[in-house]
């Protein structure tokens, strides 16, 4: 229903699948003693490298299903079949989402899993190796072939893992695309989350413990990669330094001097190196603000006997006053040319800021979603265009929070168009255009026969 009333309203609909078991393999998650003494044993758990066998799972744990086994594989193939017959043909979807956590079971989501029988006899079995046999009791056997890993093969399987898990997502690709012309899978990528995973260095994170190769997803035409934000971590933490909820990491940071670049990392071309030029859009996550236990549990609404219980916790979040809503909007598309930017989570959204992102919305909603050529980058105003069809298309972002002015000399006399909710029709007699931007702020324009030529900000 919501997929039919979605094409009806002309909105993009992207289902997303997040999930943490698969209740048609739950019978195949073993006790970790059956585990521990037959190796033999049919089991589709994760073992770690220290021997213990999953058998539970949450936030940002390890998964506990082995995504290789060929029955989770399936399990999780015929779910996304089903979506797919069931809504792949509506004109409202446009790709199929998977939240990609370190819990997720379409993955390995970190080094700390992949240890059992099954993935390390596939490993040695594909590389053409002798598996060692354990010494001493066969409980220990997963610890052990860590250590033979470790010492004999890391690089070796290091480089498997990922092959494995790129190959994995290239096939679920390749049935979202053949469902419907210009269907793609999106890889929403929630982890690191800034001020709880510190995490200094992108590349080793993402091969290592995600185990993606982005490079090669990113270049795949059938799959889109995304990041999760937590807008509501950043602002909590800039006004409360480490006495924000994620003390433990934070108060770590602030003694060794590195709390403010762990604040301001969402927007740190350095540290965000690894994924500039692969991320492609950016779903904008606002947690909620009261542990579960807070405001509320003992004062909650009564309803008639029969209905629907009301919840123990309620969920809200401190949301940003003035222009400084439209921060992680402007920031996010100067940084990385994002072709879609969406914003949910446990709250009530976007209320009392819709004066200042409709006009934001208006602009953004107009470009073609395709890359830009950045043509400037300088005091935090960005200007990229693109030449679509005999048109020039472009934009220019103030990532900043103070107002910019620009001035734009193009090709020769001629009319720009600018789009958004002030669209209008401009003619530049002398081909040139001086532009006031707000703090956060966007405008977007196209012409038919002139080009920038140059650009100064003020």
């Amino acid at each position: 229903m919501m997929a039919e009333r979605y094409s009806h309203e002309g909105i993009n609909f992207y289902p997303m699948i997040r999930n943490w078991s698969l209740p048609s393999v739950r019978y195949l998650v073993r006790n970790p003693e059956e585990v521990l003494s037959n190796p033999d044993l049919n089991y589709v758990n994760s073992v770690t490298y220290d021997g213990r066998v999953l058998t539970t799972v949450g936030p940002s744990t390890s998964p506990m299903l082995n995504f290789l086994h060929p029955q989770v594989k399936a399990a999780f193939m015929a779910m996304l079949q089903r979506l797919l017959d069931d809504l792949g043909q509506e004109e409202s979807v446009k790709g199929i989402s998977l939240f990609t956590a370190s819990h997720s079971t379409h993955g390995f989501g970190t080094l700390e899993v992949g240890y059992d029988d099954y993935t390390v006899k596939l490993f040695a079995e594909e590389m053409g190796l002798e598996l060692p046999e354990p010494q001493g009791p066969v409980s220990d056997r997963f610890r052990q072939w860590y250590q033979w890993l470790k010492e004999n093969h890391w690089e070796r399987w290091l480089q498997w893992r990922c092959q494995k898990q790129t190959s994995y997502y290239e096939e679920l690709a390749e049935m979202v695309a053949a469902t419907r012309e210009g269907l793609k899978l999106h890889i929403m990528l929630r982890e690191p989350k800034t001020m709880l995973d510190i995490v200094d260095d992108l590349t080793v994170y993402y091969y290592e413990h995600m185990v993606l190769d982005l490079d090669t997803l990113a270049s795949n035409p059938n799959i889109v990669l995304t990041r999760n934000q937590f807008p509501i971590d950043y602002r909590w933490t800039l006004t409360l330094g480490a006495n924000s909820p994620y003390r433990a990491p934070l108060i770590a940071a602030e003694r060794a001097g590195t709390l403010e670049t762990i604040i301001y990392r969402d927007f740190d071309v350095d540290w965000l190196r690894p994924l500039l030029g692969k991320i492609s859009g950016f779903t904008m996550h606002e947690r909620y603000f009261e542990t579960p236990d807070a405001a509320f549990k003992h004062s909650r609404l009564q309803l008639p006997f029969g209905w629907e219980q009301e919840p123990d916790w309620r969920v809200t979040q401190p949301k940003p006053t003035g222009r400084y809503a439209l921060e992680h909007y402007a920031r996010d598309l100067a940084l990385h040319d994002a072709v879609f930017l969406t914003r949910g989570g446990y709250n009530l959204g976007t209320q009392g800021m819709e004066d200042l992102l409709l006009p934001f919305a208006a602009a953004f909603t107009s470009l073609p979603a395709e890359a830009f050529e950045t043509l400037l980058e300088d005091q935090g105003v960005v200007v990229r265009g693109l030449d679509r069809e005999g048109c020039h298309w472009g934009y220019a972002v103030n990532s900043e929070g103070e107002p910019k002015e620009i001035t734009v000399q193009f090709s020769g006399t001629g009319f720009l168009q600018q789009h958004g909710l002030n669209r209008g029709e401009i003619f530049l007699d002398d081909g040139r255009i001086t532009i006031q931007l707000q703090a956060w702020d966007l405008l977007v324009w196209s012409t038919e026969e002139i080009w920038p030529e140059n650009i100064v900000v003020k």
